[in-house]
């Protein structure tokens, strides 16, 4: 006759072992259920795709993400004649006149 104490156990371990093999079930349909319906809408599966602009370039510099004014140089007209319409005070004139000065000479400018 059969040790009703390890048949107790027995039982125990394999109704555990269906509990876990039932709750590993649930859980991954339920993960494949959300996976698979995160693309679709109405039966059929959304692509969405970002598109990003084309950066607009001036001189090679991207020109989107400032106030560009575009103007012509008047007569006997300065780099700091310029710069003070637009409210550039005169120690960054200065300091961008001499910054740039090994590339191009702001004097030149008329």
């Amino acid at each position: 006759m059969p040790d009703p104490q390890k048949t107790f156990y027995y039982n125990m371990q394999k109704r555990s072992v269906l509990i876990i093999l039932v709750a590993a079930v649930v859980i991954a349909a339920g993960i494949c259920f959300f996976i698979s319906d995160a693309g679709f809408q109405g039966g059929e599966r959304v692509h969405k795709v970002a598109t990003v602009a084309a950066p607009r370039l001036m001189y090679g510099l991207p020109v989107d993400s400032f106030d560009v004014v575009q103007d012509k140089i008047g007569n006997n007209e300065f780099l700091a004649d310029i710069l003070l319409k637009h409210h550039v005070d005169y120690p960054t004139i200065a300091r961008l006149a001499h910054a740039t000065r090994e590339v191009f000479d702001v004097r030149k400018i008329r």
